[in-house]
């Protein structure tokens, strides 16, 4: 008996076992890109929080992520999350076991997100955050992009492009394979930038103006200043690679650039305050027209004051909106 009841249940897990290793179908797109699942399932969900002198922390696997600053002190994101299945329940199925999990304390606001089915599952992300905000993410794989932020960026991407413009001071980026495309505009004489990668190219555009100790080094690839003018530099051929210094003003701040294998783009730019728009100075237009014969009377324009009766609705806070 006891011997029969292990076999019944060594069986039974053999059928668990068995059903978990269904090989998923397999598909491919009119390019003839490999992808699992015949079905797709997806939706659309909102989170808002207000940071206040908090940072930002985004954690995923797979996705594409899009900030931008936005002036309101509030940061809001929309995000997709799509799954597949080979059959249109198995897609929802894999749908409801996606979550976002949101914890906060007093230095940072995080989202995580997660999913039952990594493989079959990804978030994209679109949202904008306080201009000043710090931001840090931590990405598996999937195309980043952060637009106008000036607050700390700390990003470490696994597989997938990352591209930074803003006036950050503090700037970190890595990516394991992918490129990096940053502009800094900002002038801070201690700004520290970093730019990290394994294999693809890095480029990064400069101000004319910023005071920069600068340090490349490549592997297998090349290095191109284009035409910055450095007050001191050195450059160092190394195999298939090499390796370059230079100093822009003072040099009291820092920009390091590193890939393995890929090539180093330097490149200046005129930075162009945004324009102020001036007081307008015209006067006030008069009704001119008088009888023949008369002096001309000057009737100022009547101006009649809107006041906004919207009241403001209060913004929800850490909250699914």
């Amino acid at each position: 008996m006891k011997g029969r009841h292990i076999s019944g249940v060594a069986l039974f897990v053999m059928i668990l076992l068995a059903g978990s290793c269904k090989q998923q179908t397999i598909n491919r797109t009119e390019d003839g890109v490999l992808f699992l699942g015949s079905d797709e399932a997806s939706d659309v969900v909102e989170r808002v929080v207000a940071p206040g002198a908090r940072s930002i922390e985004l954690s995923g696997f797979a996705g594409s992520v899009h900030l931008a600053a936005t002036d309101d002190d509030v940061a809001s994101f929309m995000i997709t999350r799509s799954t597949r299945g080979d059959s249109p329940q198995q897609a929802r199925d894999n749908l409801n076991g996606l979550d976002i999990e949101e914890v906060g304390d007093e230095t940072r606001y995080r989202y995580n997100f997660k999913a039952e089915n990594k493989v079959m599952s990804r978030y994209d992300v679109i949202g904008t955050v306080p201009t000043a905000t710090p931001v840090r993410i931590r990405w598996a794989s999937g195309e980043i992009r952060i637009e106008g932020l000036a607050g700390h960026i700390d990003v470490q991407n696994q597989h997938g492009d990352v591209e930074y413009s803003g006036a950050a001071a503090s700037v970190k980026i890595r990516t394991r394979n992918g490129g990096i495309a940053a502009r800094f505009e900002s002038a801070d004489p201690s700004a520290n930038y970093v730019l990290a990668t394994a294999n693809g190219d890095a480029d990064a555009e400069v101000r004319s103006d910023a005071s920069l100790h600068i340090e490349a080094s490549t592997s297998a690839g090349t290095i191109s200043t284009g035409p910055m003018l450095f007050a001191s530099e050195e450059y160092a051929p190394m195999d298939a690679g090499a390796s370059f210094k230079g100093r822009l003003g003072q040099g009291t701040g820092r920009l390091t650039i590193t890939t393995h294998h890929g090539s180093i783009d330097l490149l200046p730019f005129v930075y162009v305050p945004p324009a102020v728009t001036a007081p307008d100075s015209a006067a006030t237009p008069t009704d001119t027209l008088a009888a023949p014969g008369e002096p001309a009377v000057s009737t100022p324009d009547t101006v009649i004051a809107t006041v906004d009766s919207v009241a403001s609705s209060s913004v929800p806070v850490d909250s699914l909106r």
